[in-house]
């Protein structure tokens, strides 16, 4: 009775795992695209957002603090027109010729390029508005004024998003030149950070004074014998010498930090590399006063614990005599 009840059991949960596993794969091209739908409409959403955004930013740029070049003060007020003109849904071909005037007189004008885009899209024009896509990744990733002017970060990556989207629906690949930003210039878009601006000045200040004072050192003929409250300086200077390359590293050859944002990883790895020096010098310390208890000749002031020589009467270090 019991091996009955057993194998009933055994075979209704194989046949509900087996349901499960058939309801799973059937639907799941179908939550798939639901969740697809959601995240498309959230990323327009936030595009139309940041490009309302923009515009705002660029009325307020040509009215308060215009350029002296006219041929930009022209393209950045035809470049509004143009996203009124869009905006309402009317008169496509009057906003669509704007923009291209408008990249005409301003080659870097990178929300031209962005709203001729969209204009391409509602006309069904796929291939120019994918055209003007990778022109807006390409001008935008070399950070030009107008593009610090009239986006933030945060609607530099709105942009960001929407349009890999879009070439990404199209089967087109992402430039990698425009995937990621150097650093020096995601700074130079950015609002101020203390913690950026403190490493870097603190950073190549450490470095370039310490190798100063080596170098004054050693033509000198200063004593550089690595002693060990010397060795530890040398660790802490190798240390400031690795975190200002990795700076670097980010600064200027566009390299992905493993902790985001870079700033925070350089903190985490100067904290880990204080550690490390502690850790080895405690090492270094007990094997070598391990060694030097392994010799015949040595023993332990039961005073002061230094190490001293078993002949003497006296600790040299504290001065109480030894039985």
């Amino acid at each position: 009775m019991e091996m009955k009840l057993e194998m009933i059991r055994t075979k209704f949960s194989v046949i509900t795992l087996t349901g499960l596993i058939l309801f799973v794969c059937l639907n799941s091209p179908i939550y798939a695209q639901k969740f697809e739908a959601i995240s498309d409409s959230d990323t327009r959403d936030r595009f139309e957002e940041a490009l309302t955004q923009s515009i705002e930013r660029l009325h307020i740029l040509i009215q308060k603090n215009p350029t002296r070049l006219r041929d930009i003060n022209s393209s950045i007020k035809e470049t509004i027109q143009a996203a009124e003109l869009a905006g309402e849904g009317r008169n496509l071909a009057k906003a669509l010729a704007l923009c291209q005037s408008a990249e005409k007189k301003y080659s870097d004008n990178v929300l031209a390029y962005l709203i001729a885009s969209d204009i391409y899209d509602s006309m069904g024009n796929v291939l120019q508005a994918n055209q003007a896509r990778l022109n807006f990744l390409k001008k935008s990733s070399r950070a030009p004024w107008i593009a610090r002017e009239a986006m933030s970060w945060e609607n530099r990556e709105a942009f960001f998003d929407y349009v890999t989207g879009k070439l990404k629906r199209y089967g087109i690949e992402t430039p990698k030149a425009a995937t990621r930003i150097p650093l020096i210039e995601k700074m130079m878009w950015e609002k101020g950070n203390n913690l950026r601006d403190a490493i870097s000045v603190t950073l190549p200040l450490i470095v370039f004074v310490g190798l100063a004072l080596l170098l004054f050192r050693v033509m000198g003929g200063g004593d550089i014998s690595i002693e060990r409250k010397n060795r530890i300086v040398v660790q802490f200077y190798l240390l400031f010498v690795g975190l200002y390359l990795l700076w670097i590293l980010h600064l200027f050859m566009n390299l992905a930090p493993i902790i985001d944002p870079a700033e925070m990883e350089i903190v985490i790895v100067f904290f880990a590399g204080i550690a490390l020096i502690i850790l080895l010098n405690l090492i270094g310390a007990m094997l070598e006063r391990w060694r030097e208890l392994s010799d015949p000749q040595a023993m332990e002031c039961p005073h002061c614990r230094a190490i001293i020589a078993k002949i003497v009467a006296e600790c040299p270090y504290c001065g109480k005599k030894v039985d």
